[in-house]
């Protein structure tokens, strides 16, 4: 399965790119911004699995990536803290899974994004 990450900071997307590998996923694609996340969308091999780092203040900056996603089929997980925030109705579908995620809450929140799909 091919994975992309969305996240902003180096440290936390390598953070994550190690448990995800641990868990046995080895073709994972980071982006550091939502522009390039765009385009990465389009390329190929298409990620499977898209994990969008989602912090308070670009929740509604990120709602046309958050649609190109699901209007390609694409499931998604939002990586959001402790207090969501209001998530514009592109997110309606997505999982929500609190960072930093523990293994078994990565588990479970790629488990119900593969049966969603």
């Amino acid at each position: 399965m091919h994975l992309l990450i969305v996240e902003g900071d180096p440290s936390s997307s390598f953070l994550l790119c190690m448990q995800l590998r641990h868990l046995g996923y080895g073709n994972i694609t980071v982006s550091h911004t939502y522009a390039d996340a765009n385009e990465r969308l389009f390329a190929q091999p298409r990620p499977e699995l898209v994990l969008i780092d989602l912090p308070h203040e670009q929740a509604g900056t990120v709602a046309p990536l958050a649609t190109a996603i699901r209007q390609l089929g694409i499931d998604f997980i939002t990586l959001i803290g402790c207090d969501p925030p209001a998530l514009p109705a592109a997110y309606d579908t997505t999982i929500l899974l609190n960072r930093p995620p523990g293994m078994s809450d990565l588990i479970d929140a790629i488990t119900l994004a593969r049966r969603y799909s």
